[in-house]
């Protein structure tokens, strides 16, 4: 397990300096040169951690309280440099659940059950609402300064994918991702995530007329 004090959801790219001695060994199990323990091997070949967000406490040291609620994280590019530190690229992958924590030796480590949402149902209604919300935002970003770095998502992409692209390009900080990862299924997520978008266009509007 790596937690984190950020969230990491489904697709989203996470880039990682990891210097700790004991994510150190983490990342030498995953892709280095030392044999994967026993309870990892049921996850399948490609290498892959579990991310919780850091409750309260820091990502160095540990002492922190960890979320029940992650994500597993899918290794697509690692490099080792001569001091011993990773370079590290993952991308979010399944949502999962705590069901226990393990002793922290030599890192972090959890009991995981996969939890995928329960349904997948996205009315025409609600991508349009979606859509007209987050093409104001991109407006009134546009007004103040803030261009697109991207060309957004997807609008025919499926209703789980579609709503985590929508997350991405939104500037929702870590507290409104998770509760967005803590959805029971998309179209709790996307509830969730339209009061979001309209909390963010309340402040931009502010922002423009104060």
């Amino acid at each position: 397990m790596f937690p984190l004090g950020s969230v990491l959801v489904p697709h989203m790219l996470l880039p990682l300096q990891v210097f700790e001695a004991r994510y150190r060994v983490l990342m030498e199990e995953l892709v280095g040169q030392l044999p994967r323990p026993d309870d990892q091997r049921g996850w399948g070949d490609d290498p892959r951690f579990g991310v919780t967000m850091i409750e309260r406490g820091h990502e160095v040291g540990g002492a922190d309280v960890r979320a029940e609620v992650g994500t597993l994280a899918t290794v697509v590019g690692a490099q080792l440099a001569e001091d011993g530190r990773w370079a590290v690229v993952a991308v979010g992958g399944e949502r999962v659940r705590v069901i226990e924590w393990l002793e922290d030796d030599p890192y972090p480590r959890a009991r995981l059950k996969l939890w995928p949402d329960e349904d997948e149902r996205l009315s025409a209604d609600v991508r349009r609402g979606l859509r007209t919300r987050h093409a104001e935002m991109l407006a009134l970003l546009g007004e103040l300064g803030v261009e697109a770095t991207d060309q957004g998502p997807d609008w025919t992409d499926p209703p789980e994918r579609l709503l985590w692209q929508v997350a991405l390009a939104s500037p929702l900080g870590s507290f409104d991702r998770y509760q967005l990862l803590d959805a029971p299924g998309t179209s709790e997520r996307a509830r969730r995530l339209s009061t979001q978008l309209d909390d963010q266009l309340a402040l931009l509007r502010a922002r423009l007329d104060p």
